[in-house]
């Protein structure tokens, strides 16, 4: 009876082992079973076939993978990474999971932690990542500011609440803010991050002092707009680097899809002939959108033309 006892009582502490030890291989998503039939099709769209069927998203550097080129996988009941060797070749490629997410990219870069410029040799830098949510709902906040305290540089949050954040060595010891419109800052030490980078923001309710309202003549507010440009806008070129997106959807369809990082040189504001100047970093398009069907439909837009959206510089309603 002792002897039954010891053997029943190992077979159940291997059998919560091998439970635990499939659950673990469960949640990675690249262990995911997926089935995939493509026969003479783009990567793009076998990967928009696996995002449709099983509700996981890709990012890659339009760049460095060759979306149109075609491949045939037919392949049931498989593991997603046996899937994405299939689709990219063995060895140039690294896939990194986040959440229900794979981004693409090359083993170069992969080793190089994130992608971007080459670093200033000497100089060490730490990459923290996170998400940031409501305290109480849970729910992600996008384009939170994210910025070291003291100094003038930081990021955002993406629209999912994400963010990497990139702090030079000299900044490790000063604190990170995380602000809101509507929630109370939040502020967390450079190693606390290093941990865990998800941060939760309280929202609070603010009272707001009497505001008195007077009429102002239109020659009076122009007249201080007018003063006051030299005091609020720069008087000197200046160089900034941006994100850009732009969609256009035919009523539920998207007829375009596009985005880019860019470099914007800012003219001064106190010279009325110089243009403001866009160069693109790095840009992509879907190739996985619907044709327009408006005969007469032409796209004017692209990032040159946010510049021109700038009331201040070009005084064209002035």
């Amino acid at each position: 009876m002792i002897l039954s006892a010891r053997v029943a009582g190992l077979m159940f502490l291997l059998l919560i082992s091998l439970g635990t030890s499939g659950r673990q291989q469960q949640d990675s998503v690249l262990n995911r079973i997926v089935s995939v039939h493509a026969d003479s099709t783009s990567i793009a769209r076998v990967l928009r076939q696996i995002t449709i069927q099983d509700q996981i998203h890709f990012s890659f550097d339009a760049s460095l993978v060759n979306a149109e080129r075609t491949v045939t996988v037919n392949k049931d009941r498989e593991p997603l990474i046996n899937i994405l060797n299939i689709l990219f070749p063995h060895g140039e490629f690294s896939f990194v999971e986040k959440e229900d997410y794979i981004i693409i990219t090359s083993v170069e870069e992969y080793n190089d932690s994130i992608p971007g410029d080459p670093e200033p040799e000497g100089i060490k830098y730490a990459y923290i990542q996170g998400k940031v949510t409501d305290l109480v709902t849970r729910e992600p906040l996008s384009y939170v500011s994210i910025s070291v305290k003291g100094h003038p540089f930081g990021t955002i949050t993406n629209q999912d609440g994400d963010y990497v954040f990139k702090i030079p060595e000299p900044y490790w010891q000063d604190s990170v803010t995380f602000s809101f419109v509507g929630y109370a800052s939040g502020t967390r030490a450079h190693h606390q991050l290093l941990e865990n980078g998800s941060v939760q923001l309280r929202s609070v309710t603010m009272r707001i002092r009497e505001v008195r309202v007077r009429a102002v003549s239109v020659e009076e507010i122009l007249e201080g707009y007018r003063e006051n440009i030299r005091r609020n806008y720069a008087l000197s070129s200046r160089l900034y680097t941006g994100f850009y997106r732009e969609t256009v959807k035919q009523d539920e369809d998207y007829i375009s899809v596009s985005e880019a990082v860019m470099e914007v040189l800012k003219a001064p504001y106190n010279d009325e002939f110089r243009e403001d100047r866009v160069r693109l970093l790095k840009a992509r398009r879907s190739p996985d959108i619907k044709p327009f069907s408006w005969v007469n439909f032409k796209l004017q837009g692209g990032p040159y033309t946010i510049t021109k959206l700038d009331a201040v510089k070009t005084h064209e309603t002035f």
